[in-house]
């Protein structure tokens, strides 16, 4: 089989049908809702991170943390502590409200206020000056629910 026939035997299914019948397994269904936390911080912290264009180097300096902390978060690998989401509403100047529920837990944060530019200047110099500050473009989030338009190949 040639590569264009077997391009012509995949089709494109939108990501939100995709993810509704994976969704529709128990197992995946538990998994997606337990690891909800960890996304839901995940994708608000890369969001704020980018609004105010800043690389992980420089909300890390922001926040008392090193870069690696920031990767940490944005990785939505791990859920976080309490004490690091009260950490983050304080330093961000926003709020978080957690609802926990018999199915999963999740947080919803607030609109934080404006960095104002000597802070994000003084982050950034120090940034620069660890030589920590990536050179690469900033990506946007990747939601879990909404966001942009994606599909995913499925094999006929």
């Amino acid at each position: 089989m040639t590569m264009s026939e077997r391009e012509s035997e995949i089709n494109y299914v939108p990501f939100e049908e995709a993810l509704a019948k994976a969704l529709e397994d128990p197992e995946v269904r538990a998994e997606w809702d337990r690891t909800q936390l960890a996304d839901d911080v995940s994708n608000w912290l890369l969001g704020y991170r980018i609004e105010h264009d800043l690389t992980q180097a420089e909300l890390a300096k922001m926040l008392g943390w090193t870069q690696s902390v920031v990767a940490r978060l944005e990785s939505g690998e791990r859920e976080p502590a309490i004490m690091t989401l009260q950490h983050l509403v304080r330093c961000l100047g926003t709020t978080a409200t957690i609802a926990i529920r018999p199915e999963r837990v999740e947080v919803r944060f607030g609109k934080p206020r404006a960095i104002p530019k000597d802070v994000r200047r003084g982050a950034q110099r120090a940034a620069a000056l660890d030589g920590r500050s990536s050179p690469r473009p900033r990506r946007g989030p990747i939601t879990r629910r909404g966001g942009t338009k994606r599909s995913i190949a499925v094999e006929a």
